[in-house]
């Protein structure tokens, strides 16, 4: 998270070069929910606090954690009881 961090302060250098550009650019976090390699589960607290602090989107991925995490089933954004409308899962 701290390298993803970084690289989102660069970027805001960058906008701040030619703001113009960045505010018609569209910027994403793509995100796995469980990474299918490793198991680890994303820290998405972490990843929604950086999609409002540098104006990102996030695009998760959750089918490694559907019918596997939250009470129901629904994966890792129930799991941690996250409102859907801060990310768009796909």
């Amino acid at each position: 998270m701290d390298h993803l961090e970084t690289l989102l302060k660069e970027q805001k250098v960058e906008d701040l070069k030619n703001p113009r550009k960045a505010n018609v650019t569209r910027k994403f976090i793509i995100i796995e929910g469980i990474y299918t390699n490793t198991g680890e589960m994303v820290p998405i607290d972490k990843v929604i606090e950086l999609k409002y602090k540098y104006k990102i989107r996030i695009f998760m991925d959750e089918s490694n954690s559907f019918a596997v995490l939250g009470e129901s089933g629904k994966g890792v954004t129930e799991h941690f009881k996250v409102i859907l409308k801060k990310i768009v899962r796909l």
